[in-house]
């Protein structure tokens, strides 16, 4: 009886391009997976400030309400109001009457939000809203 295993033409496991193909494919999907997230982020960070300046003109409003003046300057400061990193600054300007009204400018740190770094509410007093 003869000992030698005979060879079978079924192979096992993958050949080389296939995984060099899949590797590629994954390369791919990473690239714009990243390209994705990245946008998401600065998006994220447009919203931030876009919510601080909201936030702002709320509480300018109110201290106009309230006191008949309004605290202008940094907000951080006049307002009490704490910022997430992604926010710069925000200004408060106005006198809350219609040839002064009311101004909110907010900026964003750096060039990360695609919508530009400047941010501003003001209190159309005419129409009863901001714009």
């Amino acid at each position: 009886m003869n000992n030698i295993s005979r060879r079978t033409d079924r192979s096992e496991g993958f050949s080389l391009i296939e995984l060099m193909i899949v590797l590629a494919i994954l390369a791919i999907l990473a690239g714009v997976a990243i390209t994705n997230y990245n946008s998401f982020k600065n998006r994220t960070v447009c919203s931030q400030v876009e919510v601080t300046v909201h936030h702002a003109m709320l509480k300018a409003v109110k201290e106009f309400n309230e006191n008949g003046s309004v605290p202008t300057g940094d907000a951080s400061v006049n307002l009490n109001i704490s910022f997430p990193d992604e926010v710069a600054s925000v200004i408060v300007g106005g006198a809350g009457t219609p040839s002064s009204p009311i101004t909110v400018n907010g900026t964003a740190t750096g060039n990360k939000c695609p919508k530009g770094t400047k941010y501003v509410l003001t209190e159309d007093q005419t129409k009863g809203e901001w714009k």
